[in-house]
């Protein structure tokens, strides 16, 4: 197939009113052939719908606020003290993960009948050991992740399988910088990456054709990351040749899970502020040995103001998004259809519109609602008092705590504990035993006891 002839960027301008290319076309016909014909082009172009007019040429893909609703429908009963933010969310990732997969499975395990697994992608300027305090009783995950990130000024936003955390200008950068389709399917990809596709929730289930499971262990560079992505598969990391156009960054230990290749790309670009411009062969970015290959470019000025559209659920939220959205008096638009209620504004203003959606609380997710089983998570303590750890911990799980006089004085020692995948009940047993007490866990009260002598 011959390949169709490229235009520079910004070579058309407005597009034409009707009767403004008719009259240069009619004008055209008084000069010689050539230029007859070169104006007849162009207003063929201008009829068609060709010569578009300067727009946006990024959008995140429109079903993300749809896919990030899970998050609102999936419950969390937690209490952590002094944990990394990093900690947080990927703990609160693996339960909702888990939530999804029907049971506890390993973090990274890919089921292709399942729905997307959830990964983290943090913003490479923030740090991501600030510690976190808090405690969460029967709260949607969504609504967990905003208090945990609200303390410390960072925005998260949900795309297809992926979690973006960071800070809020950098998160509505990022988003208005990402490829307006984010699955073409790569010419030169791996059939190691088409084989790990899976199904996303959207209402019908949509078979991704060219997604990525991947991972990288700490001290892996930039590049390096970005070889994988493209090659789709850690286990051809020994025979690929990181590219060199990229910062010399080492990264923390990561990885994507069933994500869409394109979009793991401009993910990876979008933490050096370089936006991926046009679907050539993603291979063509290993190839480039030094400059910027062709389709990457730099972020421009301004375009954080670039309105996209995007597709939101119909159900209890769409009266909060559309409050939400008339707050802002900017230029927003709201229409719907069969794909859900779909939201044309900037960047920052869908941020904030998820962020009002993810503070709706669905049924589904109180704390007493149908037979769930009890919710596990990770607790990690260095020199906490037993008192203070089974007050979060009963406060998580909506009980009152009473610690008797004989247990009083046991209960201030400090404790040291590393516990994972343990209900509420487990963990208030593990840390009262650390020092020799016991606990009654009753329906509305958590009773602290020292032992009696045998």
């Amino acid at each position: 197939m011959a390949k169709p002839k490229e235009f520079p960027r910004n070579s058309a301008g407005p597009r034409l009113p009707r009767p403004l290319a008719i009259f240069l076309q009619a004008s055209a016909d008084l000069q010689n052939s050539t230029k007859r014909w070169v104006l007849v082009v162009c207003s063929v172009l201008v009829l068609s719908g060709l010569a578009l007019p300067n727009s946006a040429t990024a959008e995140p893909p429109q079903n993300s606020p749809i896919l990030g609703d899970s998050l609102r429908k999936t419950s969390i009963t937690l209490s952590v003290e002094d944990q990394t933010v990093e900690e947080v969310l990927r703990q609160l990732l693996r339960s909702v993960n888990m939530g999804a997969m029907g049971g506890a499975r390993e973090e990274g395990v890919l089921d292709a009948r399942g729905p997307s697994r959830w990964t983290l992608w943090l913003d490479r300027r923030i740090d991501p050991s600030q510690k976190v305090n808090l405690s969460a009783a029967g709260l949607p995950a969504s609504q967990v992740i905003l208090k945990t990130l609200e303390p410390l000024n960072l925005a998260a936003y949900p795309l297809p399988g992926v979690l973006l955390v960071g800070r809020p200008e950098w998160v509505s950068q990022t988003l208005a910088h990402l490829p307006k389709e984010a699955s073409p399917v790569d010419a030169g990809a791996t059939q190691a990456g088409r084989g790990n596709a899976g199904a996303v929730g959207t209402g019908a289930a949509e078979l991704r054709a060219d997604s990525v499971t991947i991972e990288w262990p700490v001290g892996t560079t930039a590049a390096e990351v970005l070889a994988l992505v493209v090659a789709g598969s850690s286990g051809n990391s020994g025979q690929l040749r990181p590219v060199g156009w990229l910062p010399h960054d080492v990264w923390r230990a990561g990885r994507f899970t069933d994500v869409d290749r394109t979009l793991a790309t401009a993910l990876v670009l979008a933490q050096f502020d370089l936006q991926l411009e046009r679907k050539l062969s993603l291979q063509s970015l290993l190839t480039q040995t030094e400059g910027l290959p062709p389709s990457v470019s730099k972020w421009a000025s301004g375009s954080k103001a670039t309105v996209f559209t995007q597709a939101y659920p119909t159900g209890d939220t769409a009266t909060i998004v559309r409050e939400c959205l008339a707050e802002k008096k900017a230029g927003s638009s709201v229409r719907v259809n069969r794909m859900g209620l779909l939201v044309r504004t900037s960047a920052s203003n869908h941020i904030d519109a998820v962020a009002a959606m993810w503070n709706v609380k669905p049924a589904a997710a109180e704390p007493n609602a149908g037979n769930q089983a009890d919710p596990v998570f990770d607790l990690k303590l260095v020199n906490k008092a037993v008192a203070t750890v089974l007050a979060q911990l009963s406060g998580a799980a909506g009980k009152k705590l009473r610690i008797e006089p004989a247990a009083d004085l046991a209960s201030q020692r400090l404790v040291t504990l590393d516990a994972s995948q343990k209900t509420l009940r487990q963990l208030a047993g593990m840390v009262a035993a650390e020092v020799g007490l016991t606990v009654q866990w009753d329906d509305g009260e958590v009773v602290v006891r020292k032992p009696s002598a045998p």
